[in-house]
């Protein structure tokens, strides 16, 4: 007999998150370890949903992850007593509602599990199997639930986090000593870290009097991957770090700053430590270069939050002179050195580089630097009629790497749309991971010559997208299944992911929420507008600074903008800011989230726009108060639309607004605002 249920989302501060810990550790056997701070980071990003019986006790739960497009679960418990009565499917449907704008569900279960058998029945689908960590010789079945939305191109694999671990920790999972050491081997979580040690640790090891000791404590740090890093690297990584640890008093302290200058130089994205005096340096670390360092617990609920600060960190190279451009015009040694892939000869590289080099007229080549003049990445752009071309294109293996992919990318697609082409082609077979992932992320379609990025400009209905990419006069499946959805009824996930594979081109006939949301010039400028940067100390590169993605607060009290969905933003009056007052941009809404400050400005750091008091301003000086995250991408720049001209508009459709929250205007509104800010100078 099936009991009434209900399903809710709970957050930190929920009364039933303390039952969920209970319900946790009497299945821990099965479920894996899970440190109670990572209980509490995952409720507070509200991704705990749990059932309560009847009765209103919590019964059961589901704990599960969002990335990369899709949602992962990581625990399904219920009480035992109350199994066999729909709680599951209960959390299961739930679940399957309120991520249906993703591609789909993911899991991994152990097939000698009890509730191995459940998932079929659930729905989901075992399309996979690999080998568990379990010394047992376990295996792990991937299951996939599909949310059935069109594939419209191909995705890649996620590219994992490397996390070096000390000592200490390697200890601990080495002879199964401290549960929150222990949580780092979840199977739910093998896919996304690889544990790693360096060097450092075998020099650490041999301080020890102990002979067997040093000999037992090698072998068991040759079961993690070894990070590996030049001498320059490492060298360049110890100059970074000194100014923090001026005072390395102990052959302890000097083989702890040589563990994090080895993570840092191996481009690790993460330290792990339970060292206190360690951890106490997180913060500045973390400023200085963009490495976080976490005790395990704090991995565990962060993960998904730290696979992106591997992709992207705007902070690391916008408003610095940290990072420069320039136009190469010989292929020196340290270039062809510095780029060229492992299995690749350097003759054979140089023999490719040598002519673009020579042709600057048609090429144009660019090396792009750190200030100690490393070569950290380089690429060759050729502007051709249709698309631009990008014959090659080399990230170095640095800690940079995807977020310099996804600047110069967004920088190039910028470029495109701008001089009127049609889009940008990556044409390098030699694609690091990193980038590929960058190509994905921007929305790059794979198809047979590269990676191509289609740039269409202006609001169209979705039967006119569809002719202009006929008009393309290609082929290529990809382009073809493009065609082919839309010329579909559109939904309005799929909707909005088709205007992110054609940026900049709006859907005038698709149901996208949209909103206008007004932002104070001071941080426009940093965000999105260039022109506004240029009247005050923004001092990056502008193709480097451009903004893959970003983030935007407000108070928790005002309407939230719904994803997916679209922000025309609304610049407000400022005096030291001339063009202030106006519309001037417009964004792919990502993510939505409310949170505490403190959570949400570690989450969203990595964007570097906004400081920690501009958090707590924002919460009028309450920790413990919630406020609004609004993650976007995909920001086009606009001819200013000025306040009375889009007033005149939303008052012909019967909309009043003074912008003092977010307000939701109808596609018409959206549409006649939009067109008018596409002019003959239209700047994006």
């Amino acid at each position: 007999m099936v009991c009434a249920v209900c399903v809710l989302v709970i957050d930190d501060k929920s009364e039933h998150l303390e039952t969920v810990k209970v319900l946790w550790r009497a299945s821990s056997d099965t479920l894996g370890f899970l440190p109670d701070g990572a209980f509490t980071d995952y409720a507070s990003q509200r991704r705990i949903l749990a059932v309560l019986d009847s009765a209103g006790d919590c019964v059961g739960y589901l704990l599960y992850r969002v990335a990369k497009g899709r949602a992962t679960v990581a625990h399904l418990c219920i009480a035992e007593t109350a199994r066999g009565q729909g709680h599951a499917a209960a959390l299961v449907r739930h679940l399957v509602t309120i991520t249906g704008n993703l591609r789909g569900i993911a899991l991994r279960c152990r097939r000698d599990f009890p509730a191995y058998s459940i998932w079929p029945k659930l729905g989901f689908a075992a399309v996979n199997e690999a080998p568990g960590r379990a010394a047992d010789g376990s295996e792990l079945t991937l299951f996939w639930l599909d949310h059935n939305h069109p594939d419209l191109f191909t995705q890649e694999a996620t590219v994992g986090l490397d996390a070096v671990i000390d000592s200490n920790v390697l200890v601990d999972l080495a002879e199964s000593r401290r549960e929150e050491s222990q949580g780092l081997l979840a199977d739910w979580l093998q896919d996304s870290i690889r544990l790693c040690v360096t060097p450092e640790h075998c020099n650490d090891f041999d301080r020890s009097s102990d002979g067997a000791l040093r000999q037992k404590r090698r072998q068991q740090a040759a079961n993690f991957h070894q990070l590996a890093s030049s001498p320059a690297d490492y060298g360049s990584a110890r100059r970074l770090l000194l100014p923090l640890f001026p005072n390395r008093a102990t052959p302890q302290d000097e083989s702890d700053f040589r563990h994090l200058a080895r993570a840092l130089a191996g481009a690790a994205g993460a330290f792990i430590t339970r060292d206190e005096p360690m951890l106490s340096r997180a913060d500045d670390v973390y400023t200085a270069c963009g490495l976080p360092i976490v005790r395990p617990a704090e991995l565990i609920g962060r993960i998904d939050e730290l696979l992106r600060e591997r992709e992207y960190q705007r902070f690391q190279v916008a408003g610095t002179n940290r990072i420069f451009r320039q136009r190469a015009s010989s292929a020196d040694g340290a270039l062809i050195g510095a780029i060229k892939a492992p299995d690749e000869r350097r003759r054979h590289l140089q023999a490719i580089v040598q002519p673009f080099l020579a042709d600057p007229q048609r090429f144009a080549c660019v090396a792009v630097r750190d200030r100690d003049e490393r070569v950290l990445a380089f690429y060759v752009l050729e502007r051709q009629q249709q698309f631009d071309r990008v014959p090659l294109f080399r990230i170095c293996s640095h800690r940079l790497a995807g977020t310099l992919a996804r600047s110069i990318l967004t920088g190039l697609a910028h470029q495109a749309a701008q001089d009127g082409h049609a889009g940008v082609l990556v044409a390098d077979s030699r694609l690091t991971d990193d980038v590929r992932m960058a190509c994905t992320d921007l929305g790059f379609l794979p198809v047979r010559d590269g990676r191509l990025k289609l740039v269409v400009s202006g609001v169209h209905p979705a039967s006119d997208l569809a002719d202009k990419l006929d008009q393309l006069g290609t082929d290529d499946p990809a382009i073809g299944r493009l065609v082919r959805v839309l010329r579909s009824p559109l939904d309005t996930a799929t909707a909005s992911q088709m205007e992110h594979l054609l940026w900049p081109a709006k859907i005038a006939d698709a149901h996208v929420p949209s909103f206008i949301v007004s932002i104070r010039p001071e941080f426009a400028q940093h965000l999105f507008d260039e022109d506004l940067a240029k009247q005050g100390l923004f001092g990056a590169d502008v193709d480097l600074a451009l903004n893959p993605e970003s983030v935007y607060y407000r108070s928790a009290s005002q309407r939230l903008p719904a994803f997916p969905g679209r922000i025309l933003w609304y610049v407000s009056q400022n005096r030291k800011f001339e063009g202030a007052q106006s519309i001037r941009a417009c964004s792919r809404i990502a993510e939505v989230c409310i949170g505490q400050p403190k959570p949400l400005f570690k989450r969203f750091q990595r964007l570097g726009v906004y400081e920690w008091s501009n958090l707590l301003d924002t919460a009028k000086g309450d920790c413990e108060r919630d406020i609004l995250a609004v993650r976007f991408h995909d920001t086009e720049r606009l001819h200013p639309v000025a306040w009375d001209a889009f007033q005149g508009i939303l008052r012909e459709h019967g909309v009043r607004t003074n912008l003092e929250s977010p307000a939701q205007i109808p596609a018409t509104v959206f549409n006649e605002i939009y067109a008018l800010a596409l002019n003959s100078s239209t700047l994006r």
